[in-house]
């Protein structure tokens, strides 16, 4: 089944259509990937199994790359209609309205200005998705094929979210992140997003009442918050990390305080780690480089 690419506007409304079919990259992609599955690098607990307590420790700066400026695009990846019905115009939203936020602006003193984060829109795979927890490679090739049919070429510093139509049953996360590569070399970002639905042990709960969407969905996207986050603050394993190896999101899982606003719409979004505050906060003013003074 070929992939379709849909351009949301700044109204957060499908605008069309681009993309012919491509269908001949497609099991090149799949056999070209790795033949040894790794497990996946960075996970999000569940909230049985997040830390009990925050540790104090900042982050610190391995040396590694980050992704300041990013452009993102959510590939939902199974049968449209076993996704809770507001999810994916939820997440447009969503998406949308992260870019420019004070939310996302507690990333900002990490990248060293502040970041972005460009929705550009959704692909829809309607090809089963796993029922099992796929490793990371076959993530990485699904996107790689699915931007072979719908003829986008990859980038290392986009993010690819891939979210899908089931759960997968006996897991300890509700979501994750890492990379690979595409069969012509390119470096991607993705992260793997399971549908929440039939996840309780994903769920925060409707602590502020921030919304109307539905519960799955409210709890999808206070898990996104968490995956991105992390993308741009800690890509590829040597970014922005605490002694133990927590990144950004990590350090504040599953704690809550307010409604954030993106764009028109509030959520219940987990803090982040601030190094500024030694803390976890929701918020942060935009960065602004410092400017010598006169003599």
């Amino acid at each position: 089944m070929r992939a379709s690419f849909f351009v949301v506007s700044a109204a957060v409304g499908l605008t069309g259509c681009m993309g012919a079919a491509y269908s001949e990259g497609r099991d090149s992609a799949a056999t070209q990937m790795s033949a040894s599955p790794r497990s996946h690098r960075s996970s999000m607990p569940t909230r049985r199994n997040a830390p009990a307590r925050i540790s104090p420790d900042d982050l610190n700066n391995l040396g590694g790359a980050v992704i300041a400026e990013t452009n993102v695009y959510a590939i939902w990846w199974g049968n449209r209609a076993s996704f809770p019905a507001d999810a994916m115009s939820g997440m447009d939203r969503f998406l949308t309205g992260l870019d420019g936020s004070s939310y996302l602006a507690v990333a900002d003193q990490y990248v060293g200005q502040p970041a972005r984060t460009t929705f550009l829109g959704h692909l829809l795979e309607e090809s089963p998705s796993p029922n099992h927890s796929p490793a990371t490679e076959e993530v990485v090739s699904k996107v790689c094929q699915v931007l072979a049919d719908a003829r986008q070429a990859p980038s290392s510093t986009a993010l690819y979210l891939v979210f899908t139509d089931g759960f997968p049953e006996q897991s300890d996360f509700c979501a994750w992140h890492d990379g690979g590569r595409c069969p012509g070399g390119q470096r991607i970002h993705v992260a793997y997003l399971p549908n929440l639905a039939k996840a309780p042990q994903c769920d925060p709960g409707n602590l502020f009442q921030c919304n109307g969407l539905s519960e799955a969905t409210r709890a999808l996207a206070n898990v996104t918050a968490h995956e991105v986050l992390e993308m741009v603050t800690d890509p590829d394993g040597d970014g922005w990390v605490d002694p133990s190896g927590q990144e950004i999101a990590d350090k504040c899982a599953w704690r809550f305080s307010s409604c954030v606003s993106l764009g028109s719409t509030r959520w219940q979004l987990q803090k982040e780690w601030s190094n500024a505050d030694h803390a976890c906060v929701q918020e942060k003013a935009r960065y602004a480089p410092r400017v010598a003074a006169a003599p």
